[in-house]
């Protein structure tokens, strides 16, 4: 594995526990590790190259944004 590949997957994992395992929906928190995660895609991608493997690691990042825009909303009542 490469330098970037290895970041983008510590810091994508990371997101995805902090999102499911935290109490607290920090938004500002959200929005800088998301950010330092796209930048890092985009860095892995332009100079080391799109990669097969890393696929799951490319749909972690709109997985974590949909996690964390669902994780503040309260279920509506049925009736």
């Amino acid at each position: 594995m490469r330098l970037f590949e290895i970041v983008l997957i510590i810091i994508n994992f990371f997101i995805l526990g902090w999102l499911l395992f935290s109490k607290k929906n920090n938004k500002k928190i959200f929005y800088i590790l998301f950010g330092i995660s796209l930048v890092i895609t985009l860095i892995q991608i332009i100079i080391e190259g799109y990669r097969i493997q890393m696929v799951p690691t490319y749909i972690c990042i709109p997985l974590n944004v949909l996690i964390f825009f669902r994780k503040g909303k309260k279920p509506g009542k049925i009736w």
